[in-house]
């Protein structure tokens, strides 16, 4: 909570608002998307700006991007399956996952699957 909180003032510190809606979107208004990204990198805040997929194939991030496969599975121990509950409210309720991303989707792919029903 703290560091989710410090960013959060840092962020509100960059664009000299207050966290309010409508004033943080009217800062973020006055700011060009790719200046805003690469501000918001050197301070440590994730605020990336949305890009088309045309615009993402030009990142020079998109050639290791590309080199890496799309889903890695590591096996990290030895114990027998356990078969998913039929009673399950959600598919992946009783399944807990650890996400250990490096990029922004790996935030993305916690939230689906939480949303899915894994304890994430």
């Amino acid at each position: 909570m703290a560091v989710s909180s410090c960013r959060r003032s840092h962020s509100y510190k960059l664009l000299r608002t207050w966290p309010e809606k409508q004033a943080v979107a009217d800062a973020m208004a006055k700011w060009n998307a790719a200046d805003l990204e690469q501000a918001c990198d050197e301070i440590g805040v994730v605020m990336p700006m949305l890009r088309t997929a045309e615009e993402f194939l030009r990142e020079p991030a998109y050639e290791y991007i590309a080199q890496e496969a799309l889903i890695k599975i590591e096996k990290i121990g030895d114990s027998a399956p356990e078969p998913l509950s039929s009673a399950a409210a959600q598919p992946l309720s009783g399944v807990r996952a650890l996400g250990m991303g490096h990029i922004i989707t790996g935030a993305g792919l916690g939230r689906d699957l939480a949303q899915h029903g894994a304890d994430y």
